[in-house]
């Protein structure tokens, strides 16, 4: 397969995409690192204080709401219930 090419506008777009992604990996690592202080802090899991902020940021986003991540976590305890891996209300 050919494909045409503009080399300076594939440049850009290669330099420009490999700052974002470096960007963001320095801000995730950042991000983790904040967690992490955060959850020894408040002596939690960083996992569950990440769980929260996923819920948070999905909320602002638009793109789901506390009830529904409540709704889901019901249905995952009804099925380790039944799988007989945990006990009901534990």
């Amino acid at each position: 397969m050919s494909i045409t090419v503009d080399r300076e506008e594939i440049k850009n777009l290669f330099d420009e995409a490999i700052l974002v992604m470096s960007d963001c990996e320095y801000m995730k690592s950042g991000l983790a690192d904040l967690v992490k202080s955060t959850a020894e802090k408040m002596d939690i899991k960083p996992a569950s204080l990440n769980k929260a902020l996923k819920i948070a940021y999905k909320q602002v986003r638009g793109k789901g709401s506390f009830d529904d991540d409540q709704d889901e976590f019901s249905i995952i305890e009804e099925l380790l219930v039944a799988s007989g891996r945990v006990q009901a209300g534990s």
